[in-house]
This record gives C-alpha cells, sequence and structure tokens, in this order.
C-alpha cells in the first residue's frame, strides 16, 4: 500500500481508497475473516441471481438499452441454472412475447453460453455472456470493494468520515495497523496478482492538526445525533422490532459510545453531552426490550 506520512507522531491517520478497483471475492472473504471483519461481509449471491444480473447487461450489450427494457429473463427448471429470455410485444387484442434467446451456465465450472432454441450461440456472444457472468460470480467491483472497507473503518476502527460524501476517513492510532493489514492482504501482491486496489494512509500528530480534530469530532457528533434520533423514532414503534433489530441497535450505540470516550482522550475535548444521549437512548431501548419480553 501506499502510505503518507504526515507530521511526526503516529496517534493519527487519515486513510482513503487512492485506486478503486475490483477484488476476487474470495480475496476479500479469507482477508475479511482473518482479521475478524466476517460481520461486514454480504451473504454470498446466489448464482442463479448472479447469471440474470450478468444477463441485463448482456441484453444491454448486444441490443441496446431501449431495446433491452421490452425484454423478460424467466427462469428454466430448476434443475437448470438459466433463463428464457421473451419480447414483449404489444398488440391491439392480446400481446405477444417471441423468444430472443436462452442463457445458461454450469455451476460447477462457472462457465455461461446463449443459445438459440437448443443450438448454441456465436462463439463471440457466448465469450461476452461468460466474461459477465464470471466478473459477477468471481469478483467484487470498485463499488462493492469501498463499501465493505468503510464498513470495517466506520463500524470496527472507531473511524470516522471527514467529507459529506465520505472518501477520507480519520482513524485513531490504535487502529493504524488493523487498516494496514487489510490493506496487505487487498492490494495487489504475489498471492493477489490481479487486484486492482489501492489503499492509502497518512498517520500524524493529532496536536499539531487542529483541523482535523475539529473535522473529525464534528463528523463524530453528526453520526451519534444522527443514530440516536433515527432509534428514539423505531422506539415508537418498538413493539414490531425484532430481536435482531433490537440487537443491532444496541451494539450500534455501543460502538457510538467506544468512539465518544476514544476521542474525547485523544483530542482533550469533553464529550459527556454526546455520551449522555448514547446512554439515554440505550436505556429506553432496553425498556423497550424488557417490555417486548414482559409482553
Amino acid at each position: 500500500m501506499e502510505i503518507s506520512g504526515l507530521p511526526s507522531s503516529s496517534v493519527g491517520a487519515l486513510a482513503w481508497i487512492n485506486t478503486a478497483g475490483r477484488v476476487r471475492v474470495d480475496v476479500v472473504h479469507d482477508v475479511f475473516n482473518k482479521a475478524g471483519l466476517g460481520k461486514c461481509l454480504p451473504r454470498r449471491e446466489k448464482r442463479a441471481i448472479a447469471l440474470k444480473i450478468a444477463l441485463k447487461a448482456y441484453l444491454i450489450e448486444t441490443y441496446g438499452k431501449k431495446d433491452a427494457r421490452s425484454m423478460r429473463a424467466y427462469p428454466l427448471d430448476r434443475r437448470v441454472l438459466g433463463y428464457e429470455v421473451r419480447r414483449k410485444v404489444d398488440g391491439t387484442e392480446q400481446n405477444d412475447h417471441p423468444y430472443v434467446c436462452t442463457i445458461k451456465a454450469d455451476d460447477k465450472t462457472g462457465d455461461a453460453w446463449v443459445s438459440y432454441a437448443g443450438t448454441l450461440g456465436p462463439q463471440s456472444e457466448c465469450d461476452r455472456i461468460n466474461r459477465l457472468y464470471r466478473d459477477r460470480v468471481l469478483w467484487y467491483c470498485p463499488t462493492t470493494v469501498g463499501s465493505l472497507i468503510k464498513r470495517a473503518i466506520t463500524e470496527h476502527f472507531n473511524g470516522t468520515s471527514l467529507k459529506g460524501n465520505g472518501g477520507l476517513y480519520f482513524l485513531p492510532g490504535q487502529y493504524v495497523f488493523s487498516y494496514r493489514a487489510l490493506a496487505m492482504g487487498l492490494e495487489r501482491s504475489p498471492t493477489n496478482p490481479d487486484s486492482e486496489l489501492v489503499m492509502t494512509l497518512g498517520t500524524f500528530d493529532v496536536r499539531d492538526n487542529p483541523g482535523v480534530a475539529r473535522d473529525a469530532i464534528a463528523s463524530l457528533r453528526a453520526e451519534i445525533r444522527a443514530a440516536t434520533e433515527e432509534i428514539n423514532s423505531d422506539l415508537v414503534g418498538a413493539h414490531e422490532m425484532t430481536e435482531k433489530g433490537i440487537e443491532n441497535r444496541k451494539t450500534r450505540l455501543n460502538t457510538l459510545l467506544n468512539m465518544a470516550r476514544d476521542y474525547a482522550d485523544l483530542f482533550g475535548t469533553s464529550l459527556d453531552d454526546m455520551k449522555t444521549m448514547l446512554e439515554s437512548t440505550g436505556t429506553a431501548l432496553a425498556m423497550a426490550e424488557l417490555a417486548e419480553i414482559s409482553g
């Protein structure tokens, strides 16, 4: 990874993605699980869903957006991984749905192809759908990779965004090595030769950067207000919250409370009002949980 050294001590850091790029699904899962970040990962996408998404991209590439919008994909027999594509044609008496093509994939080999009424399509067309399908199955796109890294930073590394639209994050110093380890696993290396991702980290002394301190604290305050307002709003309909939903909210409050304590110590400032806000919301959530159990 690229490491930009800001002034002296590494008690704080700025982290960002220098180059957004694809990373293999297996690599991402291995790196995140080894780092104890498995909860950040999405459920593995079903191959039928991956094939349908690839199919839509294939139809747009082949027929154009306007024509592709008139086409519908219908799943084949459940024993077969594939779809039949038909075009909807509006009629004066009844609509017609002429056959367009069939897209199939082999669940074992990971290959996909196009056929027409049982006859294999041209190699160029098969190559195109195969590329789109394998890209979906084997790789996480740059957007997904970025969102997973963001989750790791904000939910596990006590980081907060320094920009309204994200992209630049502040990390307390104790998480610098965690971020570097994540980068080393996800970036290109002899064991991961085709990764397209570049992550960057700059360490610095927070005492020499009051502007960063100001922005980090302001961001954390905004996060805490948004979270507590959302949870308090949810409590109005607490009887509808699931057990897992309550647990997720408790985890979120605890994470933010730990961040408030860390940031207060790190920057030598008081965040007592934010701590009180979080603790009050946590108490209300606990009472709602108790009422649900009692009911």
